[in-house]
């Protein structure tokens, strides 16, 4: 990373002179904005309530049902946002090869379905979103009409080396009350 920067009283009719700051300057002042801007614009920025409330307005101008908060989903979505943002990676497989599923199952959220959606670098909601919707696969999870509930996790930390701003939204849909708790196995009898 080149820092550059103009000294100050460049006498008039005189072109400014600039000088390459050393290493270590980039270095420090990269840190200091990992430590004080992002957690200042996660909580003037990205809000995963502003998240739910984004994703409900697309629906409904869709045509598509509105989805509920719900509370495993949006520990498995902070979980995930955390987990993402302190990893250095950036992918829907989790550092141990799992699927991110395995999260919404540790959060006990009865899923039939799920799906999840990553940003990374979003600083506010609406670019986020659109960001979202022009892409076709996040745009058919959002606007896909099995899913009843939602929940969002934003963080802040370090992916790839760069410090910024994880969101993740989970879509889901439970199983049916009577089919919670059950397991599939063969019997004996070759059936099952």
């Amino acid at each position: 990373m080149r820092l550059t920067f103009d000294m100050l009283r460049a006498p008039r009719g005189r072109r400014r002179r600039t000088r390459q700051a050393p290493p270590f300057v980039a270095v420090a002042l990269s840190f200091l904005l990992f430590l004080l801007l992002p957690h200042a614009v996660v909580s003037a920025g990205v809000q995963a309530d502003a998240v739910v409330a984004r994703t409900n307005i697309v629906r409904d101008a869709h045509a598509r049902p509105l989805l509920r908060s719900d509370d495993a989903l949006t520990i498995a979505a902070q979980r995930r946002a955390e987990e993402l943002a302190s990893g250095s990676y950036f992918d829907h497989v989790r550092p141990d090869g799992a699927p991110f599923s395995t999260a919404v199952a540790d959060a006990r959220y009865p899923f039939e379905r799920v799906a999840e959606n990553l940003a990374v670098d979003y600083l506010t909601v609406t670019p986020l979103m659109d960001g979202w919707m022009e892409s076709a696969s996040h745009r058919q999870s959002i606007l896909n009409g099995t899913y009843a509930d939602i929940g969002v996790g934003v963080a802040t930390g370090i992916v790839r080396g760069i410090p910024t701003i994880v969101t993740v939204q989970l879509l889901g849909r439970t199983k049916p009350p009577e089919l919670r708790g059950w397991v599939r196995t063969t019997s004996a009898l070759g059936m099952g």
